[in-house]
């Protein structure tokens, strides 16, 4: 072998020699600093519970100090049914230790001292139409950062989806007079009767009102609830109604000082919510 190649030979060792603990220092450096950078979820956990409700989140978890790590979630509640929902109520564990706890977006958050969350809607949070979902974005610190959210429970309660059924209908009669506290009252028995081909979880009956008028201990029938504003009186019932039945209730309406008084509900009508 000739000098020159010798020489080459050994040049090309020593660089050999010399790369590789760069490559190794790269490399080290590199996941070291993998650690200390944001690390966001690549794909969403879910869990479900109950109603075709499902939640998922988002998890973005950064260095909060030397001992802390800061989680910031965005949880979104998905709606998979048919049917609206009008509230929900959601539950999950983390470690004892967490602190730094914060909800933001409309929620009523609860952390009972040992890292039991309970959330629940708030206002305008409540509604999540069929095929929809509502956001929140929330955070907590831990002494780690690789932790997962543990006994996830999510469960909501339905919004009743009123709608006009062809076969569902209402009419009432004007009973006697009676008087409560100096001011009179009338007796309204009003039948439902349901031939709309559905059983139906709930019905309500909506009629005119006038802000004036008054309803006196909701009548005969607790299985009855009733709202009033200044133009409507809307009666809801608390039972469901099968197809082919009817229900009778009666209300007490008046509240007025003129015997002669007549109720005139307008143009009232009833809408039922198929079970």
């Amino acid at each position: 072998m000739s000098r020159y190649r010798q020489k080459y030979s050994i040049v090309r060792r020593v660089l050999m020699l010399i790369a590789i603990p760069l490559l190794l220092s790269s490399t080290g450096y590199a996941l070291f600093s993998q650690q200390l950078s944001i690390d966001g979820t690549t794909a969403k956990p879910s869990y479900t519970y109950s109603q075709n409700l499902l939640m998922t989140y988002d998890k973005v978890v950064t260095v909060f100090n030397t001992r802390r790590w800061e989680y910031n979630l965005t949880v979104t509640i998905s709606n998979l049914g048919t049917k609206n929902t009008d509230s929900w109520h959601l539950t999950f564990d983390t470690p004892a230790n967490v602190n730094g706890i914060k909800c933001f977006d409309d929620t009523v958050c609860v952390e009972d001292g040992n890292g039991h969350f309970t959330i629940d809607n708030g206002n305008s949070t409540g509604l999540i139409l069929a095929g929809g979902s509502v956001s929140f974005t929330m955070r907590f610190r831990l002494k780690t950062d690789t932790y997962t959210l543990d006994n996830i429970n999510v469960s909501g309660t339905y919004a009743p989806n009123y709608q006009s059924l062809p076969g569902l209908t209402t009419a009432y009669v004007t009973g006697s007079r009676n008087k409560h506290q100096g001011l009179f009252y009338w007796y309204q028995t009003f039948t439902v009767t349901n031939n709309s081909g559905f059983d139906l979880d709930n019905w309500r009956i909506i009629a005119g009102w006038d802000s004036s008028y008054a309803v006196w201990a909701n009548g005969t029938d607790t299985t009855i609830n009733y709202f009033e504003d200044t133009s409507e009186i809307r009666m809801l019932s608390t039972t469901p109604l099968l197809d082919g039945d009817s229900f009778v209730f009666t209300i007490d309406v008046g509240g007025v000082t003129d015997k002669k008084w007549v109720w005139d509900p307008g143009s009232y009508y009833i809408e039922g919510n198929p079970a």
